[in-house]
């Protein structure tokens, strides 16, 4: 057999193993699919996306970088003025101002340390109005996070205004404290002054009626005296 039919023979063989590998391919692609159509597919699985969809908060992940990932999310969550498919590969700092930047990056480097969920806040001003935000970290595994973050600025003015109208109430109550005080004051005067005129009322008829008993006394003792009992025999 010449050099060309030997050459000729090894691709028919290669052709050949190539064409069984390709059927190969087929029929355990063809295997996977029979195995997962076969198995039941959970409620988790099933409308994952929808509940991702229907949450209100921004949820990103990042790698421990702190590389935009993907926001998974529904795009109605986006308050960092980037869309979502610009989100990808752009860094945390380039997204969010430098303070609220802070925030996330100290709480991301907290959760990953400890492995556990960490919360911290940050703010940022959205569509012209100034926002509150929580963020919640989890750690995925070794190399991605997810964060969430919520907008808490209805709850944080919410608060703001019971503590003002506490102060307020704290206010008013010590003036009606100030009130009832003085009020009480003023009554205990009354009394004492009511007290003293009966007092010096009744110490002055006492003299009244000390003195016209002395006259009585004096009055009798002019009766009796020698001249008058003379002139009476």
């Amino acid at each position: 057999m010449s050099i060309e039919q030997s050459k000729e023979a090894l691709l028919e063989q290669l052709e050949a193993l190539k064409k069984e590998n390709e059927q190969l391919r087929k029929e355990l692609s063809t295997l996977r699919d029979e195995k997962y159509n076969d198995r039941p597919v959970s409620f988790k699985e099933k409308y994952a996306v929808r509940i991702l969809d229907s949450l209100p908060d921004m949820l990103t992940v990042f790698n421990q970088n702190e590389v935009g990932i993907e926001v998974v999310s529904n795009e109605e969550t986006n308050h960092v003025g980037i869309s979502n498919k610009d989100f990808k590969g752009m860094y945390m700092r380039e997204m969010v101002p430098p303070e609220a930047y802070q925030n996330i990056h100290s709480n991301m480097r907290q959760a990953v340390s400890t492995g556990a969920v960490s919360t911290a806040h940050h703010e940022l001003d959205f569509n012209g109005e100034h926002h509150h935000y929580e963020n919640r970290i989890f750690p995925l595994d070794e190399e991605y996070v997810l964060i969430m973050c919520r907008d808490i600025t209805e709850r944080v003015t919410t608060q703001r205004h019971l503590e003002v109208f506490k102060s307020v109430l704290d206010k008013v109550s010590d003036s009606i404290l100030i009130i009832i005080l003085n009020i009480r004051i003023s009554i205990i005067k009354i009394i004492l002054i009511i007290q003293l005129y009966k007092y010096t009322n009744y110490k002055n008829v006492s003299q009244f009626q000390k003195c016209s008993d002395i006259r009585k006394v004096h009055l009798r003792n002019e009766e009796i005296k020698p001249q008058n009992v003379q002139s009476q025999i």
